[in-house]
């Protein structure tokens, strides 16, 4: 979706480059979405490792 927002941009299609990105609320949930769920996932593959050698 980070990808989608940056290539694609507003609904004018105009590309809005990473200044103004970040000042887009949007794009910041984005942001916190993907560093909850890439946390999220680490955990669970420490878990997922440490009941395999169990």
């Amino acid at each position: 979706m980070l990808w989608f927002y940056w290539r694609y941009g507003t609904i004018s299609n105009q590309l809005p480059g990473l200044a103004v990105a970040f000042r887009s609320p949007i794009y910041r949930l984005y942001v916190a979405g993907l560093i909850v769920f890439t946390a999220a996932s680490v955990s669970a593959f420490r878990r997922l490792a440490a009941a395999a050698n169990r």
